[in-house]
């Protein structure tokens, strides 16, 4: 990991298309326990050069008070605290789209899922304009019937990222690990029906309830 020594640093870095940041408290034990896995997930993905991998930047904001500016800002409105268990946030062009608040209970698994939830735009375009649209037009909900439509592009980034940190749960109350190619929302807006390698699973059981998300 390179640490963000100065703000000079930060603000290129907030400029970057897609970055990668650890926020890492030395006093935290647990901050020190998730700093581990992001440093073997960092050898992962060095290990695999046909994946696309991405430089993790480490930022300690008890060594950058400038820091808690951006923190606060982007971050702290939705903590009751610091999030000092070692968090690792995801960024595109400065705005936060992906955030893991414990990387060492989460596991390095989880942290390349979110990775490829919050930086997978092209494969979910591709997924987009790939799918059948004469097909679309005769699917249907398998429970009440009402049409379907492909699920916005915002809407899978979303779930994927809430996949990633393990609360989604399926219609039968089973967790969805793996991380959504796209999906077909019922007309109602109430349920999602996954789409795997573009082929929709059409399984009252395997629908996601969208309620909350």
């Amino acid at each position: 990991m390179q640490a963000l020594a100065s703000q000079t640093d930060f603000a290129t870095l907030l400029e970057k298309e897609r970055a990668i940041v650890f926020i890492f408290f030395p006093w935290s034990a647990s901050a020190v326990e998730s700093r581990a896995v992001v440093e073997e997930w960092e050898d992962k993905m060095a290990a695999q050069p046909d994946q696309n991998s991405f430089e993790v930047s480490e930022l300690s904001p008890d060594e950058c008070s400038w820091a808690w500016k951006w923190l606060n800002e982007s971050l702290l409105d939705e903590y009751e605290a610091a999030p000092v268990n070692g968090s690792v946030v995801w960024l595109k062009r400065g705005s936060v789209v992906g955030r893991v608040d414990f990387a060492a209970m989460a596991g390095t698994k989880v942290l390349a899922r979110t990775t490829a939830a919050c930086f997978s735009d092209d494969k979910n375009a591709a997924s987009h304009s790939s799918f059948n649209s004469e097909l679309l037009q005769i699917l249907c909900c398998p429970e009440t019937h009402q049409k379907l439509k492909l699920a916005p592009r915002a809407l899978i980034e979303k779930l994927n990222q809430q996949i990633s940190a393990g609360r989604v749960q399926n219609r039968s109350g089973q967790p969805i690990t793996d991380a959504l190619d796209g999906g077909l929302v019922r007309a109602d807006g109430k349920f999602l029906y996954p789409l795997r390698q573009n082929i929709p699973v059409l399984l009252v059981n395997e629908a996601i309830p969208l309620a909350g998300i």
